[in-house]
């Protein structure tokens, strides 16, 4: 429909005896959308998501004034396997599948999985950062991961980077605008030189060695530290502890005049 304002996953609907101009847009926000893009789903005729949903208050079971249900939480609430209880979706396969995919599209407000191909011509040249940024795929196990809300990316253990450089030596990051500030003021603090103060702060940083600090301090507001959760540490009763192989994997970055890069 040219020059119509409608979005663009809308569903379009005529009726037998009305003129072709008089078309009927069904957005992806209305609670009939979902019956009627999936009708084999949603077999029933059950309303999908709309914004009109609303959560039941925990301590008086009536629905609460003001808080809406999430279409996240909808959906998830939709697919979940629940004992005792049969849910047809599941059963679908492949139509599950497109429903999931589909369906999280709908909660990102995003059209589809779409990837645009430029050519060059003349002048025009390819923009490759836009070009990437524009192809997005939503494969079905992703779409269910992301409704229910796990998470997506992880790493473990965790690296803790520690910086080693010469006296005076540290990064400093800089603009034109900037240059003559960062000459005037002192260089920010790093980690090599954060943890000398701590040495002349706290006794028990004395006995360690600049790869062991990470086990009982952690590096928070441009300082160490001290851990507030872990072992006990004998004699300390103050500090507790962590073990690399138990969550963290510590190694040390050496200048790049070094020779010899050390992995602790």
């Amino acid at each position: 429909m040219v020059d119509e304002q409608h979005g663009k996953r809308d569903i379009v609907l005529k009726k037998k005896d009305a003129p072709d101009q008089q078309l009927q847009h069904i957005s992806e926000t209305n609670r009939s959308y979902d019956g009627l893009q999936y009708p084999l789903l949603y077999w029933n005729g059950c309303d999908g998501y709309h914004f009109g949903l609303r959560q039941y208050d925990k301590t008086t079971g009536a629905l609460h004034p003001t808080k809406k249900i999430s279409s996240m939480s909808f959906y998830a609430y939709q697919v979940i396997i629940r004992a005792g209880e049969f849910n047809h979706l599941i059963r679908c396969k492949d139509l599950f599948s497109q429903f999931l995919t589909d369906m999280y599209a709908k909660i990102e407000s995003a059209d589809r999985a779409v990837f645009v191909l430029g050519q060059t011509n003349g002048d025009n040249k390819i923009n490759e950062v836009k070009t990437f940024q524009a192809g997005r795929y939503i494969s079905s196990n992703e779409a269910a991961w992301r409704i229910f809300g796990f998470p997506i990316h992880e790493r473990y253990p965790p690296i803790e980077h520690l910086d080693i450089h010469l006296e005076n030596g540290q990064r400093v990051y800089y603009t034109p605008e900037n240059a003559a500030q960062i000459a005037q003021a002192p260089a920010r603090q790093t980690k090599l030189t954060a943890f000398f103060q701590l040495c002349t702060e706290e006794p028990f940083a004395r006995t360690l060695l600049y790869s062991e600090v990470v086990i009982y301090f952690t590096w928070s507001e441009n300082k160490w530290k001290r851990r507030k959760i872990g072992n006990a540490v004998e004699g300390y009763p103050e500090m507790k502890s962590t073990t690399p192989l138990g969550g963290y994997i510590l190694y040390i970055q050496m200048p790049a005049s070094a020779i010899f890069c050390g992995c602790f």
